[in-house]
């Protein structure tokens, strides 16, 4: 009999570590999303940019990616700000709301020529002055965006504004904040 009960301990044992190590659906899904967005924001953030902004680029990537959309895949480089990326992730995950509690997609591009640009195809995005992404060092004039300007964001941001306060500047008929 105590031969019986020690032979099945490694089983317990074995079974128990299976159980707690292997991930389910779901633990994989939030995994893959994680790596999704956190990727994708990755392409639209500066390692200069404050905390706000890049939880703010995260909350637009994640309701993109929530709502369908996908991201071409970005090489990372600057393994620092991925750490913040991850860490912001991790504390700031929420979708973004509409005025009509509307799932859309937020355009968001690294910078513009000075001003976002009407949309055809997204009639809830109006162009809006950006002329603060004229002071960065990487600025084209020619740089066409519709939506939300990451460089813009960061510059708000950096200069009193509270991140609802700038995506509010750039998509002033679209996106509610309760």
């Amino acid at each position: 009999m105590i031969f019986a009960a020690m032979a099945a301990i490694p089983v317990i044992c074995i079974n128990y570590n299976g159980s707690v190590s292997a991930k389910s659906d779901k633990e994989k899904s939030v995994n893959a999303d994680k790596n999704n967005v956190c990727n994708a924001a990755y392409a639209f953030c500066d390692n200069k940019y404050s905390d706000e902004t890049i939880g703010l680029i995260i909350k637009i990537v994640y309701t993109n990616i929530t709502g369908g959309y996908t991201y071409s895949k970005t090489e990372i480089s600057d393994k620092e700000l991925y750490k913040r990326i991850e860490t912001l992730f991790n504390s700031n995950l929420e979708l973004l709301h509409t005025k009509n509690s509307s799932q859309i997609f937020i355009p968001i591009s690294k910078g513009s020529g000075g001003m976002t640009v009407k949309s055809k195809e997204k009639r809830y995005l109006s162009p809006v002055a950006s002329p603060w992404d004229c002071f960065k060092a990487n600025y084209k004039s020619n740089i066409n965006c519709e939506g939300v300007s990451a460089d813009g964001i960061d510059y708000l941001c950096s200069n009193g504004f509270t991140a609802n306060e700038a995506l509010k500047w750039y998509l002033p008929e679209a996106v509610d904040f309760n």
